[in-house]
């Protein structure tokens, strides 16, 4: 189910799986990695161009909604516990509650919500809060209606090659 703001969704082709890196709209040096300090905290890095799968629909399995699988770490997903939290690419294979952890690790894809050519992601399960940078840090926070916010909170995906979102 979908937000009220601006809702796009773009199914993608399940059979080819196109991998993505995502850029930062306002540090575009700036790429979403998977910063291995023990936690796998997801932050934005500069010069980083990792690669991730996005599986359409998310792990929930609902309609319109997608979940993002790293390719450099297999069994981990884009992962928010709650709201405010920050995001790690947490381990789907260790999770207590799969059920829950799916729930988690679920967005809502946003084409051109703010700047053409760029992404945003909201939560599946937390209606009106979006991933943004903070600090460099991801972070899922309530919708911030100010231009700092759109562009904490806004992402150009590269596909190498394959088509684009």
């Amino acid at each position: 189910m979908a937000s009220e703001h601006n809702a796009v969704y773009w199914p993608i082709n399940k059979e080819n799986r196109p991998i993505y890196n995502f850029v930062s709209q306002n540090l575009p040096t700036y790429g979403i990695c998977a910063v291995v300090e023990e936690t796998y905290r997801s932050q934005i890095v500069n010069n980083c161009k990792e690669d991730f799968i996005i599986l359409s629909p998310g792990l929930s399995g609902e309609d319109g909604t997608i979940s993002i699988q790293s390719l450099k770490y297999p069994n981990r997903y884009w992962h928010a516990s709650g709201m405010d939290a920050m995001l790690y690419f947490a381990d789907r294979t260790t999770a207590i509650d799969p059920t829950v952890f799916d729930k988690h690790a679920t967005f809502i894809l946003h084409i051109d919500q703010w700047y053409t050519g760029y992404n945003s992601f909201e939560s599946a399960e937390y209606y009106g809060y979006y991933v943004r940078h903070h600090d460099y840090i991801h972070k899922l926070h309530i919708l911030d209606d100010t231009d700092v916010f759109h562009k904490d909170a806004s992402y150009e995906a590269e596909s190498h090659g394959h088509f684009m979102i």
